[in-house]
Formats: C-alpha cells, sequence, structure tokens
C-alpha cells in the first residue's frame, strides 16, 4: 500500500520545514525525516473498525 500525501499534508510538512530551517537546518532535516517515518509507520498498522470506532 503506497502513503498518499495531500496537498494540504504535503503544504504543511514544507511549511514545518522552513520554520524549523530557520535555527537548525539538521534540525528541520530529522523533524521532516521522523514525520515521514511516523506515517509510513501508521499505514503499516491496522486497526478494525471496532477499535477505529472506539478512539
Amino acid at each position: 500500500m503506497n502513503l498518499v500525501w495531500s496537498e494540504e499534508s504535503s503544504n504543511s510538512l514544507a511549511r514545518i520545514y522552513f520554520y524549523i530551517l530557520q535555527d537548525s537546518p539538521q534540525n528541520a532535516e530529522m523533524v521532516i525525516n521522523k514525520i515521514i517515518e511516523l506515517a509510513e509507520d501508521l499505514k503499516q498498522t491496522k486497526i478494525s473498525s471496532y477499535q477505529y470506532l472506539e478512539l
């Protein structure tokens, strides 16, 4: 299954990146990579309909 980022999500990632970049280019890269990694992990998590409704 491929993770598809909406335009809004992509724009948010860019805004986050450029905001952090002002103070720390290294941290900007790390934060964006971590967000993408976590999103990829969520893609792999299987939640049943019942579990979803409980949230």
